[in-house]
């Protein structure tokens, strides 16, 4: 049963409610909402409604509350109580502290709202009126992410237990909103589960030598006498699900990447001079880069690019992405030999008989982070949208919720990668690692600037 407290005025009409995957013509005439791949469509931005709003408001404070929870947290767990230079509690090490960490911060992932709307002709050019972009969704989770920010310095002045009141109030205000906006949402109709009929037809393509045409009704009714709940349609939309799914394989390791500055560059940190800046401060560049790297992008660069005639695809963004991560990790491998290299505890930063029971570090200013949390947050505003805007426009009307999910599982698998990787995430190994994600994440660039130049 379909239910909306959105005003008469929010500029979706009777009929899209009803079918929100037709969208309307200039001369009103209903169109499905796959648009066809060989059209080049000039986004411009529309209104966007209310409940995207209430969604993504909901996304910043559970952002907000993640983040000022998990950089505290890795502190908690790896320094011990009374440290003089980071604060610490448990005094477990490095690996164990990633290895908890890992696994106490993989139980939700949050909704990534994405709506279109109508298109219309303007002479030869067709314009796409875009209600909600996933820059709303990323643009949100950034803001919550600048919640470090207060968190170290509340976590040096009152203890963990301040920095965890303030995370579990953000829990709360999320859940008011989301609760306060819900009569907002629209909930469509429940439709019929294709996972089924998904599972059967991948079973019989796995039996079948990976031939998917082996799974048409009329192949399965021409050998073993017996039909099927699916059609050829189908067939031809789980083909284009799957195309579209195998550019998220890379996502396994670059979310490995991302997952560092949540862990590894936050104990890098505590192993250098930080001249009383938090060790788990820095971070916040991350994000503040693409908070402001992002509307940028999107209000000048793209639309420059497209009005000189250069189209950059989001296959051509995200290879550029790639390549932005891929210096990112390379400069803090760089940055993590350095630190090896220097005074007075060398590849055992803290834990030699110089560093005077660990207070102090290697003779490398804190400040050398910098680059590494400003080159991956420029990778983030490169890669993130453009990925969330291949999958939706990639995949069948049918499928676009499941190929959604399919990026979020790819996330999901580079986290779990993580956890199995944190036993060996400790010096003298974190220069091996870095230049291994570095080398791993050169190679899927190679890869990805190869499929651009194929198209």
């Amino acid at each position: 049963m379909e239910r909306s407290g959105l005003g008469k005025d929010d500029g979706i009409d009777p009929e899209e409610r009803r079918n929100p995957h037709q969208q309307r013509t200039a001369n009103g005439q209903r169109v499905e909402e796959t648009l066809p791949r060989d059209t080049t469509y000039m986004e411009v931005p529309g209104r966007i409604p209310m409940a995207v709003w209430l969604i993504a408001t909901t996304s910043l404070w559970e952002r907000f509350a993640y983040y000022s929870f998990i950089g505290p947290l890795q502190n908690y767990i790896q320094n011990r109580f009374h440290d003089p230079t980071v604060p610490g509690a448990l005094g477990l090490g490095e690996a164990k502290a990633s290895l908890l960490v890992y696994y106490l911060t993989t139980t939700g992932a949050p909704l990534r709202p994405y709506q279109r709307g109508a298109y219309s002709r303007s002479g030869d050019e067709r314009i796409l009126l875009v209600r909600a972009r996933p820059l709303v969704k990323l643009m949100c989770v950034n803001i919550g992410a600048l919640s470090r920010i207060p968190a170290t310095f509340i976590e040096r002045s009152s203890g963990f237990w301040a920095v965890n009141l303030m995370s579990t109030s953000a829990l709360f205000v999320a859940l008011s909103v989301f609760c306060c906006g819900k009569r907002t949402f629209i909930f469509p109709e429940v439709q019929p589960n294709m996972l089924p009929k998904l599972w059967d037809v991948l079973t019989i393509t796995v039996k079948s030598g990976f031939n998917i045409n082996a799974a048409r009704p009329e192949k399965i009714f021409w050998h073993v006498n017996r039909h099927v709940e699916w059609t050829s349609e189908f067939i031809e939309e789980v083909k284009t699900g799957l195309l579209a799914c195998r550019i998220f394989v890379p996502f396994i390791f670059l979310i490995l990447c991302q997952n560092q500055m949540s862990t590894n560059t936050v104990s890098q940190a505590g192993e250098t001079e930080t001249h009383g800046i938090p060790n788990d401060l820095l971070p916040s560049l991350n994000s503040l880069t693409v908070i402001l790297t992002m509307p940028i992008l999107s209000r000048i660069v793209y639309p420059v690019l497209l009005r000189a005639g250069v189209s950059f695809l989001p296959l051509t963004s995200m290879a550029f992405g790639f390549g932005l991560q891929t210096l990112g990790i390379a400069y803090t491998a760089g940055l993590q030999g350095w630190i090896y290299s220097s005074p007075p505890c060398y590849s055992k930063p803290r834990s030699c008989a110089a560093s005077e029971h660990g207070a102090l570090p290697n003779r490398v200013s804190v400040l050398a982070q910098i680059p590494v949390y400003v080159i991956l947050g420029l990778s983030e505003a490169f890669i993130y949208p453009a990925s969330y805007a291949f999958a939706y426009n990639q995949a069948p009307t049918s499928m676009k919720s499941l190929v959604q999910s399919i990026l979020l599982l790819c996330f999901a698998v580079g986290t779990i990668l993580g956890l199995a990787l944190s036993p060996v995430y400790h010096d003298p190994y974190l220069l091996s690692i870095y230049a291994s994600l570095a080398g791993v994440m050169f190679l899927i660039t190679i890869i990805f600037a190869c499929l651009v130049l194929r198209k």
